[in-house]
């Protein structure tokens, strides 16, 4: 089957939402969002549970999916929105959009981000025992109790404002070991607990209202299967592949950063469609993935894999400045400055490592599927 270049290509929408403030800046994956009830939920075009309204829902979530698919700038954006509505119900419109330098300095100054790793302790996240001053070994907070503590000192016009902690990459450690007693925590907040060893006297410690958890997972660095059902279930669970939206947004964002330095000289609307084309070819692959049995969902190529192709046409237009297709011919032939630059030194290692325990042949063959799909349009 050949996949064609049509003749009109669909508009994809490239704005994206600044319901509270000119800086929130994150990109709606469903519709324009826009600020409503008092939870601070926000509608998009259809019925669906977005993160945002998951996070004020059950104050923690996890994003998963494959690399390369936005979870940590998703992440980092999300925080940003909740404290912005936070800001705005306890502020009031005429104070925060009078003070936005006052604004970023709160979002700053309330999320935190932890970046998990094998290495990744209780001692870390929770607290352990340290040397002190003369030597004398004593308890040192990790970060969660610091964000707990920074909370509790919080001034009585902020108190009501989220906190984010962001856990990336969370399945990268034990995670039952890195929570310890705080564990139930995450399920109970209002009965504290005891930490284990003490000082002077024991310790207890809760989770206050206002902390939210938003983790992020890769799925192909660690199975979902590592993930025990108890934490499971004291999160809720939002999956992220390959989104096209999110892919045109972006590369139509570093072309104009390139355009603005002058390292790239050309229009973006000029060369837009052929974007469109490259999109729906990622997807096309992604299916064939989905499809495989060595594969899966999980093992999807991220929307940033792709991105990368605004870099590629970079070097070529300032080799070539008078190019008329910078991704594909009239006919719909992959360029090889540029789409086959992308195929031999991104997705194909990627595919490769991938399907690095599936029989020789087997990969052979669905790697030049793929490709056939990427240069040329054709699902065979």
């Amino acid at each position: 089957m050949i996949f064609s270049t049509p003749a009109r290509f669909p508009r994809i929408s490239t704005k994206r939402s600044f319901g509270l403030g000119p800086s929130s800046n994150v990109f709606s994956r469903r519709g324009i969002w826009t600020f409503t009830g008092p939870h601070g939920y926000v509608t998009g075009e259809d019925e669906d549970l977005n993160p945002l309204q998951g996070l004020s829902i059950k104050k923690q979530i996890v994003l998963y999916g494959p690399p390369g698919t936005g979870k940590t700038f998703e992440a980092r954006k999300l925080a940003d929105r909740l404290i912005r509505q936070g800001l705005i119900r306890a502020w009031g419109p005429k104070k925060y959009f009078g003070n936005q330098g006052a604004v970023k300095d709160v979002i700053a100054a309330r999320v935190r981000r932890v970046q998990f790793h094998p290495g990744f302790a209780y001692e870390d996240l929770v607290r352990g025992l340290r040397l002190g001053e003369g030597g004398r070994t004593e308890y040192s907070d990790g970060i969660l109790l610091r964000v707990i503590r920074d909370i509790e000192d919080t001034s009585s016009d902020l108190a009501k404002v989220p906190f984010v902690l962001i856990l990336d990459e969370l399945n990268r450690a034990d995670l039952s070991k890195v929570l310890g007693e705080c564990f139930s925590l995450l399920e109970d907040r209002d009965a504290p607990v005891q930490l284990a060893g003490q000082d002077e006297k024991p310790r207890q410690v809760s989770i206050p209202e206002h902390l939210h958890f938003l983790g992020t997972i890769n799925l192909v660095d660690q199975s979902l299967e590592q993930v025990d059902f108890a934490l499971r279930r004291r999160f809720l669970w939002f999956f992220r592949g390959l989104e096209r939206e999110q892919f045109i947004e972006v590369s139509h964002h570093r072309w104009e950063s390139l355009h603005q330095s002058k390292r790239i000289r050309k229009e973006w609307e000029k060369f837009a469609p052929e974007f469109e084309v490259l999109a729906d070819r990622a997807e096309l692959i992604n299916r064939e993935i989905e499809k495989h049995l060595s594969l899966g969902p999980q093992y999807q190529v991220g929307h940033t894999y792709f991105c990368d192709i605004v870099y590629f046409i970079e070097k070529d237009l300032a080799a070539r400045p008078h190019r008329q297709f910078v991704l594909y011919s009239a006919k719909g032939r992959g360029r090889e400055n540029t789409v086959g630059a992308l195929w031999k030194y991104s997705l194909q290692p990627l595919l490769d490592q991938y399907l690095s325990g599936v029989d020789t042949n087997e990969r052979r063959l669905f790697i030049s599927k793929a490709e056939q799909i990427l240069m040329h349009g054709i699902v065979s």
